[in-house]
């Protein structure tokens, strides 16, 4: 009885061993494997244009695309940040949504919106992912909503 119970718990304590190793292994892969940026200073880190988003002059259309970057330094294995790019039908520029939330620590809304800035760039030098791309009317019922989604964030 004895040696069943001292059996059983070295395979629980292996299996609990094994799944810290899965769970420290995971983002370390990440990071790894093209992960965000995860060295340098965040201050001089990259912001190009990834070219994922339509030219706003050759495509009239309504356009809102929504990105992902994954994050800057050892966050970045565990997080993206998201952002959305809106486009109205016939407009010559995005306007680019993200909440940001060392806004709010400073007393201002966690809610971005920036007019003309390039919808698809780097996030702190991690290339975008475009994660949807809706055009046409689909995208001009989500703009329409888009005012009232900032007014009413918490």
């Amino acid at each position: 009885m004895l040696k069943l119970q001292a059996v059983t718990l070295r395979r629980v304590f292996l299996g609990a061993i094994l799944f810290v190793a899965l769970l420290v292994s995971v983002p370390l892969l990440t990071l790894a494997v093209g992960g965000g940026p995860s060295a340098g200073d965040w201050r001089t880190a990259t912001h190009r244009p990834a070219g994922l988003a339509p030219d706003p002059a050759a495509h009239p259309a309504a356009v809102v695309q929504v990105y992902a970057a994954r994050t800057f330094g050892w966050r970045g294995a565990f997080a993206v940040h998201t952002w959305l790019a809106a486009k109205p039908a016939g407009a010559d520029e995005y306007a680019r949504y993200e909440v940001i939330g060392w806004y709010a620590r400073s007393g201002r809304s966690a809610v971005s919106v920036k007019d003309g800035r390039t919808p698809d760039t780097e996030w702190f030098g991690a290339r975008p992912t475009l994660l949807r791309d809706l055009r046409g009317a689909e995208a001009e019922a989500i703009i329409a909503k888009l005012a009232g989604a900032v007014a009413s964030y918490p």
